[in-house]
């Protein structure tokens, strides 16, 4: 039970600092670009991040990629040995 507190302040305490490290993108970007604009295009990159891992992730978990290949093949083998 332990570990999942640390493993949530962990994550808190990251996007904490993501959110840092965005927002000092944004306040690089302002330099060569209207503040309002570079935060526009900060959001749009990092929106376009997430989107592409979010459907990586999703294809990733279909049905045919959680089925245990290993287990069933060797439950199969264990039941021919059976018989």
């Amino acid at each position: 039970a332990d570990g999942m507190i640390y493993l949530a302040v962990a994550v808190v305490v990251l996007l904490g600092s993501f959110m840092v490290l965005l927002d000092a993108a944004v306040y690089g970007l302002s330099e060569i670009v209207a503040p309002g604009f570079a935060a526009l295009i900060v959001a749009i990159v990092v929106a376009v991040i997430g989107v592409l891992v979010f459907q990586k992730g999703r294809n990733d978990l279909n049905v045919k990629n959680l089925l245990p290949e290993k287990t069933l093949s060797s439950v199969k083998r264990d039941t021919n040995f059976a018989k």
